[in-house]
Parts: structure tokens; sequence; C-alpha cells
């Protein structure tokens, strides 16, 4: 079943998610978006191997933005 979702519908989500957190919100959420949207790693370990590896450095500057 496909949820459809509007965009101030999501924005209003990701505040009420980000307001959950009463420390380090912006890192809490950059690695939420990290993790969604890299369909290579499987875990907050493998992605943080891909960040360190200095072969994989350039496609793993987009989690740094």
């Amino acid at each position: 079943m496909p949820i459809i979702v509007t965009e101030s519908e999501f924005q209003k989500f990701r505040g009420e998610l980000y307001n959950q957190f009463k420390h380090l919100a912006d890192s809490a959420m950059d690695l939420l978006d990290a993790l969604c949207s890299n369909h290579k790693t499987s875990s907050v370990v493998q992605l943080q191997q891909i960040a360190n590896n200095p072969a994989t450095q350039e496609s793993s500057n987009r989690f740094k933005n």
C-alpha cells in the first residue's frame, strides 16, 4: 500500500522528529539522512568505514553537506 505524504507533512514530521533529540539534534538528523540515502550500507559502522576510506572519500563527501 503506497504512502502518500505532502511536502509540508514531511517537513512537519522531520521537525517533530528533530525536536525529540535533546542533544546533538543536527548530528542525529545528518546520520538518519545518510543512512536513508545510502543503499550500499546497512549499519552505522559500514557508513563510517566508507567515510574513513580514502578510496571512497569522493563518494562519501555527500554525507558531509
